[in-house]
C-alpha cells in the first residue's frame, strides 16, 4: 500500500471522514459501472447545444466514397513519437509498439507535419498523398487503427493541414470522401465524459470537424465544431489566458489548435468563428511568452511543468509565438531572435525574424497557480494552485510549491517532466511528488496523489501564492494547507523562495508539534555538473555552491528505471536523460525551518 493510501486509511478512523470516504467510493464505483454498462454515456454528458448540432450533422446521409487507388510508396522513414518507422509495404502500417501512444502516432499522421517542417528530405505533396492512400487501403476499416475520436481527429486535421497549407490547394475527391467518413466517426464518438472528465479532447474533435466542414463540404460539421468550441473555450482557458489543465507543454499544444482553427475560419470567411476564437487566441499566445526562456545561439526552451504531450515534442512547438498566425493576434514589444528549430511556426507561413531582447515576462497569477520572476541572469518558475477537490480531467502533476530555476537560459534545477502515459514505473514517477522540487512530510507530497475515489475534503487544498519585488531580490511565497490531510497532528507549510542576481534561497517553514520525517528532492538540470557532491554545482561557465541547513542527511538518488525516485529528466515523451537528484531528509521536531540555497560564485 502506498504512503498516501496508508494515510487515507488512518484518517478513516474518524467516523465523519469514514462516512465521506465510503460515499465517495460508492459514487465513483457507480459511475464506473454506468460507464461500462449503460449506453450513450457520452450523449448524457454533452451540453444541449452540442447534442442538437451533432444530431443535425448525423441526420445527413453519408455519401458513397470514391475508391482509394492502389499506390506505390517510395520507401521512407516516418517520424513518430520517440522513434521512427520505415514504411515500404502495406504491412508496415500494422507494426506493434510497446506503448499505445507510439502506435497512435503512426495512425494520427503526425509524420505528415514533421515531413514538411523538420525532416532532412522534405515530404512532397505527391509522396504524402501516396502515404495517406497506402494507409487508407491498409487500415481504414481496421478498428484497431481507427478506433477513438482523438486519434481520428488528429489524422483528419494533420491530413488536411498537409494538403491545404498552400493557398490554392484542393483535396482530391477520394481523400475528401475518406475525410468525411472520419468526420462522421468523430461526431458519433465525441469525447464528452461525465463527472467533469471532459478535457481538451472534445475541443480537438471540434478542430477536425471545422476542417472537414471547410474543405470537404461535409454538411453540419462546421456547426457542430462551433457548438463544441463555444462550450469548451470558457472551460479550458482561464481569465488570464492559461490553458487550465496545468501543463506548460499542453498550453503551447492547445494554443496551436486554436490558431489553426482561426486560420481556417479566416480563409473560409467564417466571421462568427473568427470572433469566437480571436480573443482567446491573443491571451493564449501572450501566455506562451510567459513560459519561454532564451538560451544561447537562438536555442529556446520552456520548463516542462505538468504532462508532456506525445503528439509533438516541446522543441517542435517552442517556435509558435514567432509564427505569422501568432503575431497577428499578439506581438511582444520587442521580438527576439527566431528559435533555431522552426517546427510548427514554419507550417503555415514563414516565422518572423527578430533582433530584440525578450522583455521580462515576470508575473504572478495566483488564481491559476503560475509565477515567474527574474533577477540578473536567473529565472525562476513556481507552480502552486488551489484545488477544490472536485475530479476533473487535466495534465497537472503533484507539484504544489515546486520550482524550476534557470541561469542564462540553462536549466539549473528542473521539473522532471513525464516519460510516458503507461502504468510503467517511469510513467508513474513523473506525476508523483518525488519528481518535483517540493518537500514531503512522512513521504507525502503537499497535494494528494492517489485514485479518483479519494474524498473531496482530502484532496482539496487552499493556496496563497504571492510575488514581492524589491531592489535586492524577488520573493515568491507559497502558503497552503495541503499537509492538513495527514493523520495525527496537523502540519502547516509555508515556502519562501528568494531570487537574487547571485542565486536562489529556499526556506521551508513547518508549523505544528511533535516529530515528523521531512524530505526534499532537488533535481538538477541535465547539463549541471558537480552537484552530486552536495556542496557545489557548475553549468557552462557559471559555478557556485550548494547549502543545506540545518546539516541534515543529503544523499544522491540513483536513476533506476524500476521504481525510480529521481535521477531522470524527460525532455520529450518517451525520452530520458540522466540527471543528479539530491534528497535531503531529516526527522524534525516541529515547528522547524529547512533551507537550501543555490548560490553563484562572484568574481
Amino acid at each position: 500500500m502506498t504512503p498516501e493510501l496508508t494515510n487515507y486509511v488512518r484518517r478513516c478512523a474518524a467516523p465523519r471522514f469514514l462516512a465521506e470516504a465510503v460515499w465517495r467510493f460508492a459514487t465513483r464505483a457507480r459511475a464506473a459501472v454506468a460507464l461500462r454498462v449503460l449506453p450513450h454515456q457520452s450523449l448524457r454528458a454533452q451540453p444541449a447545444s452540442v447534442r442538437r448540432a451533432r444530431e443535425a450533422m448525423l441526420a445527413y446521409a453519408s455519401e458513397p466514397n470514391q475508391p482509394i487507388p492502389v499506390v506505390t510508396v517510395t520507401p521512407r522513414s516516418l517520424t513518430l513519437t520517440a522513434t521512427t518507422v520505415h514504411v515500404v509495404h502495406a504491412t508496415d502500417w500494422r507494426q506493434s509498439f510497446g506503448d499505445a501512444e507510439v502506435a497512435s502516432s503512426l495512425h494520427r499522421w503526425n509524420w505528415l507535419l514533421y515531413g514538411v517542417t523538420t525532416d532532412a528530405i522534405p515530404l512532397t505533396r505527391e509522396a504524402g498523398l501516396s502515404l495517406m492512400r497506402s494507409w487508407l487501403r491498409a487500415c481504414a476499416h481496421d478498428a484497431e487503427c481507427t478506433d477513438g475520436a482523438y486519434t481520428t481527429s488528429e489524422r483528419l486535421a494533420n491530413g488536411l493541414l498537409f494538403l491545404m497549407r498552400d493557398g490554392n490547394a484542393v483535396v482530391p475527391g477520394d481523400l475528401a470522401g475518406a475525410f468525411r467518413q472520419m468526420g462522421r466517426h468523430i461526431a458519433e464518438r465525441l469525447e464528452y465524459h461525465a463527472d467533469g472528465m471532459t478535457g481538451n479532447h472534445a475541443f480537438n474533435n471540434a478542430r477536425a470537424l471545422l476542417m472537414a466542414g471547410a474543405w470537404t463540404d461535409m454538411p453540419g460539421a462546421r456547426d457542430l465544431a462551433y457548438a463544441i468550441a463555444a462550450e469548451r473555450l470558457p472551460v479550458l482557458v482561464t481569465h488570464d489566458g492559461f490553458m487550465r489543465e496545468g501543463s506548460s507543454h499542453y498550453h503551447l499544444l492547445f494554443t496551436r489548435w486554436v490558431l489553426e482553427m482561426l486560420w481556417v475560419a479566416r480563409r473560409t470567411g467564417d466571421s462568427s468563428f473568427v470572433d469566437l476564437l480571436a480573443s482567446y487566441a491573443s491571451r493564449l499566445v501572450a501566455r506562451c511568452w510567459f513560459f519561454l526562456i532564451a538560451g544561447s545561439s537562438d536555442a529556446w526552451q520552456l520548463p516542462l511543468i505538468g504532462d508532456v504531450s506525445p503528439d509533438f515534442p516541446p522543441e517542435w512547438l517552442v517556435s509558435l509565438p514567432w509564427s505569422p498566425l501568432a503575431l497577428d493576434v499578439y506581438k511582444p514589444a520587442a521580438l527576439p531572435p527566431t528559435p533555431r528549430t522552426k517546427g510548427w511556426a514554419s507550417l503555415l507561413g514563414t516565422p518572423a525574424s527578430g533582433s530584440g531582447a525578450l522583455v521580462s515576462a515576470a508575473a504572478c497569477y495566483p488564481s491559476d497557480g503560475w509565477c515567474r520572476t527574474e533577477a540578473g541572469d536567473w529565472t525562476l518558475f513556481v507552480r502552486a494552485r488551489s484545488h477544490d477537490g472536485v475530479l476533473r480531467a487535466g495534465h497537472e502533476h503533484v507539484d504544489l510549491g515546486s520550482y524550476a530555476v534557470f541561469r542564462a537560459g540553462r536549466a539549473v534545477v528542473v521539473d522532471c517532466g513525464r516519460h510516458d502515459y503507461t502504468m510503467s514505473d517511469l510513467g508513474l514517477f513523473g506525476r508523483g511528488p518525488e519528481a518535483h522540487n517540493a518537500p514531503l512530510v512522512e513521504s507525502l507530497g503537499s497535494f494528494a496523489y492517489g485514485p479518483s475515489w479519494l474524498a473531496e475534503s482530502y484532496t482539496a487544498v487552499r493556496v496563497a501564492l504571492t510575488l514581492v519585488s524589491n531592489e535586492q531580490e524577488q520573493v515568491v511565497t507559497v502558503a497552503h494547507d495541503g499537509f492538513s490531510r495527514l493523520a495525527g497532528r496537523p502540519v502547516g507549510h509555508y515556502r519562501k523562495l528568494s531570487l537574487s542576481p547571485t542565486g536562489l534561497n529556499v526556506e521551508d517553514h513547518f508549523t505544528g508539534s511533535g516529530e515528523r520525517v521531512v524530505a526534499c528532492h532537488v533535481h538538477f538540470g541535465p547539463d549541471v555538473q558537480g552537484a552530486e557532491t552536495g556542496t557545489q554545482w557548475q553549468v557552462g561557465e557559471a559555478r557556485g555552491s550548494l547549502r543545506f541547513e540545518p546539516p541534515y542527511a543529503v544523499e544522491r538518488v540513483p536513476g533506476v528505471p524500476t521504481a525510480p525516485h529521481g535521477g531522470f529528466f524527460f525532455p520529450a515523451y518517451g525520452q530520458r536523460r540522466s540527471i543528479c537528484t539530491l534528497k535531503a531528509t531529516g526527522r524534525l521536531t516541529l515547528p522547524a525551518t529547512l533551507v537550501h540555497a543555490i548560490a553563484e560564485e562572484t568574481v
